[in-house]
């Protein structure tokens, strides 16, 4: 190779190099990622809400993260619509606080700790999920429940995420694999403790 030319080429292919790991989504990385939640829910009536019990459609709304905002969607998609007794998960646009006629989750991503690099990343994630069985969510984080409508079901929390990894990992991948881990905590959190009408007793 013509010297001339060398460094050139060189500088050209960490260029390209650089953006492949910043908008390819290529993951070949080990993780260790530990998530806990605490969530918090009430019930009025002695049987679920009637827009629950057979076969229900989810309405879900994510905000707070312009990074993990379009992936965390994405991820609730897959993992509420395959919770028992749900048929279909749908998305609500961030800024709509139309009151819905579903069921509905809202996540809104609190804190973000998050370090990326081709080879390495760590992140903390918090987020704050609300639930209403009557798609009405107005009250702040902290506030006593409030309920218009009996049977219903409501519910508040906050889920944490740690996550380490090592490898090649692209900065969407990553983004990707936050929203997963995260999504299936919310999930499994929302099922356990707030979709069955035993877990808000």
């Amino acid at each position: 190779m013509n010297k001339k030319y060398r460094w050139p080429i060189i500088i050209g292919l960490l260029i390209v190099a650089l953006l492949a790991f910043n908008f390819l989504n290529f993951h070949a990385a080990r993780s260790s990622t530990n998530s806990d939640f605490s969530l918090g829910t009430g019930h009025t009536g002695e049987t679920l809400p009637p827009n629950m019990a057979n076969g229900f459609t989810l309405s879900y709304q994510v905000t707070g993260s312009a990074r993990l905002n379009e992936p965390l969607q994405q991820a609730l998609q897959a993992e509420l619509s395959a919770l028992p007794n749900v048929i279909d998960a749908e998305p609500i646009p961030a800024g709509d606080s139309t009151a819905q006629v579903n069921p509905l989750v809202r996540v809104e991503v609190s804190q973000t700790d998050y370090l990326w690099t081709p080879f390495y990343a760590r992140s903390t994630v918090t987020a704050v999920v609300f639930f209403a069985s009557d798609g009405e969510i107005s009250w702040l984080p902290g506030e006593a429940l409030v309920f218009e409508t009996s049977p219903a079901i409501k519910a508040e929390g906050e889920f944490r995420l740690a996550d380490s990894s090592w490898g090649l990992i692209a900065k969407p991948a990553y983004a990707h694999h936050l929203s997963q881990e995260l999504a299936k905590s919310i999930a499994a959190g929302l099922q356990s403790d707030a979709f069955t009408l035993s877990a808000s007793q």
